[in-house]
């Protein structure tokens, strides 16, 4: 498969494709001579063209740029803009003679297309229909944030920077409508900041540069403030030339600081018998006024600088219980040097890795991200297949007789220590309760009341915990091997989701990544337990089992004092005086031999229970397929979206 990372951005666009990603990393296509292009589109003699071919051009009519930050208001001249230009962009591949038969074939290709991390589901299916819409086959949607990390993960494969970037890592793609950050900790994306209403970019930057131009027309600023305003073709050739003065000069940052230089050009407009010209200037000077000084009326009466710090040290507090190792700037304006100096000042502890080539880094990634996905949804289907097979419940009821010894051996030592002593020890200096049915019965009472609270729900956690840690590493085994069988790290297994990268060794330990379904589980087990013991079968197993043994141990102390002929016709009734039953010492009870013994009843007890050998097998067996059908859910719709 063939995949095109498109990189839709609001002011330039990339699309790179993959060739064979085992050995190559995907390369940008030109389109219209260019590899990172002007998103803009128009029409020239009635014909659609976008890129330079748009804005390069007086005569192009219509002309439309910046119009992807305008997405989430689903308005129909967005949309129509937005399906006007993939399909221009698609008809330049088409010309691409090593390309031209890839490009429809959606067995042999794929087109992987950049989104903001913030957008919702419904968000993210809206534009693939609009890609869909323009003719494009076989579309995925994935995060630039994403993209950008996928990227990085494999720019320079075997560095330091790269086995840090698999532990955590903070991707800032700042574009020209939006910030997109997502912190991504051993494979998993976690949105930490979203943009709102307010599009945070460079974009806001160009608008600046042109404000103030008009600004020098003097008189004339309110008359070209309104052609503009009804000329948006006009409007958009000015704000195009704005953002390529604004790319000029943060290029070359600190030759204009140290030289105080100020870089200029201007912009003719024409229309209406009307001839202007539009100023447009960047220096230090300009850049402390209005970026870093002055406040803008869209950012909360923030300067730009001001707002961007800010942000930055609200993502900070969101992570910093887990400090990322590396922070990752992306994004054309991050060549922006006061935006690289905010982010090495907020993220002190963290290496900050700036993008050598930020024009290509989402659409490469896009490609890779594909790649990606294509093996996954492969080890998703053997999932399948695996939760279809009675693999689990095989596991869970060969795995049964240990879980019952580790839950014999416990509840013995509870039952001894927590139950049947006290009950002992009160037996024995009560005026009221004095005979051994009375003895019975409190110690089957304290067992009731003690399994029935927390400090006995965990004696049973406590059990059952190791039996069910060792259960989900075996299966974490066989989800690992067919992982590997894909070339794919299952990074982590929840009861929430999973997400998946290819070609990354780093993952949590085993403890970490089944925290969840062992906590799903030992509930399960605490349940049917419980059930066995507070139940009458509980009562009832409770009297022939341990509480049998030390009734017959009671009994056998007894015979010193009573003779055996008596103790067999009416021991068990019999009102024993207080004196004698001082004299019964509490090691009848709590010696290894004894404890022994019930604990080997209560075993068989267990086993014999065929009820709860059934509802543990069904019950933690079915917990296991439901959370991996789930799991496989979750990422079929994190691919597909």
């Amino acid at each position: 498969m063939i995949y095109f990372g498109f990189d839709l951005g609001d002011g330039e666009s990339c699309i790179s494709w993959s060739r064979d990603l085992s050995v190559h990393q995907p390369m940008p296509v030109a389109v219209n001579g260019s590899m990172s292009f002007p998103t803009a589109v128009g029409l020239l003699d009635g014909e659609t063209v976008i890129g330079t071919h748009a804005v390069g051009n007086a005569k192009v009519e219509d002309l439309r740029v910046c119009f992807k930050r305008h997405f989430l208001e689903n308005k129909p001249e967005v949309n129509e803009t937005i399906v006007r230009f993939v399909k221009g962009v698609l008809e330049v591949l088409r010309q691409n003679q090593q390309l031209k038969d890839l490009v429809d074939d959606k067995e042999k290709s794929c087109f992987v297309v950049g989104c903001p991390a913030g957008w919702t589901l419904e968000d993210r299916s809206r534009y693939r229909g609009l890609m869909e819409q323009a003719g494009m086959k076989n579309v995925r949607i994935a995060s630039e944030s994403r993209a950008a990390f996928e990227n990085a993960l494999r720019c320079n494969k075997d560095s330091v920077e790269t086995k840090l970037i698999q532990k955590s890592v903070l991707v800032i793609d700042i574009g020209s409508s939006t910030l997109d950050l997502a912190y991504v900790c051993d494979g998993q994306e976690h949105n930490v900041e979203v943009v709102g209403d307010v599009k945070l970019g460079g974009g806001l930057m160009d608008e600046m540069i042109l404000q103030y131009g008009l600004k020098q027309l003097g008189g004339k600023s309110g008359e070209a403030q309104q052609f503009l305003q009804d000329h948006p073709g006009w409007f958009s050739r000015v704000m195009f030339k704005a953002r390529e003065l604004k790319e000029q000069y943060f290029t070359n940052e600190d030759y204009y600081f140290d030289a105080n230089e100020t870089l200029e050009d201007v912009v003719k407009i024409f229309g209406d018998g009307k001839a202007l010209k539009v100023p447009l200037m960047l220096s230090p000077e300009i850049v402390e006024t209005y970026v870093i000084s002055e406040p803008h009326p869209l950012l909360d009466k923030q300067s730009f600088e001001s707002k961007l710090k800010n942000m930055l040290k609200t993502v900070h507090q969101k992570v910093k219980d887990r400090e990322p190792r590396v922070v990752i700037l992306t994004g054309g304006p991050s060549r922006m040097k006061f935006f690289q100096d905010l982010c090495k000042a907020e993220f002190k502890n963290s290496k900050v890795s700036i993008s050598k080539e930020p024009e290509y880094d989402i659409s490469r990634g896009l490609a890779y991200a594909g790649n990606v996905d294509e093996k996954a949804a492969l080890m998703l289907e053997e999932i399948k297949t695996y939760v279809a097979s009675d693999k689990v419940e095989t596991k869970v009821k060969d795995g049964v007789p240990d879980l019952i010894d580790a839950l014999s051996q416990k509840l013995t030592e509870a039952m001894i220590d927590r139950c049947a002593v006290p009950a002992l020890q009160e037996w024995k200096r009560s005026d009221v309760w004095d005979t051994l049915d009375d003895l019975k019965d409190c110690i089957t009472d304290n067992t009731s009341r003690f399994f029935a609270s927390e400090e006995g729900r965990q004696v049973i956690t406590e059990a059952s915990t190791p039996w069910t840690k060792a259960l989900m590493e075996d299966v974490q085994k066989d989800l690992d091997e067919i992982a590997l069988a894909h070339k794919v790290n299952l990074n982590k297994l929840s009861a929430g989701g999973v997400d998946v990268q290819s070609d990354a060794s780093a993952g949590t330990s085993p403890a970490e990544r089944i925290a969840k379904y062992i906590t799903n589980i030992v509930g399960i087990i605490t349940s049917v337990v419980l059930a066995v013991i507070s139940g009458g079968a509980g009562l009832a197993l409770l009297a022939t089992g341990p509480v049998g043994i030390i009734m017959g141990l009671v009994v056998g102390a007894c015979l010193f004092f009573l003779g055996r002929e008596r103790v067999e016709e009416v021991v068990m009734n019999l009102s024993i005086p207080k004196l004698a039953r001082k004299m019964l010492k509490e090691s009848i009870i709590t010696g290894e031999k004894n404890a022994a013994e019930v604990e080997a009843s209560l075993r068989t007890s267990l086993m014999n229970n065929q009820q709860l050998v059934s509802d543990l097998t069904t019950q933690v067996s079915d917990m296991i397929d439901d959370n991996l059908a789930q799991l496989v859910s979750n990422s079929e719709t994190q691919i597909v979206a």
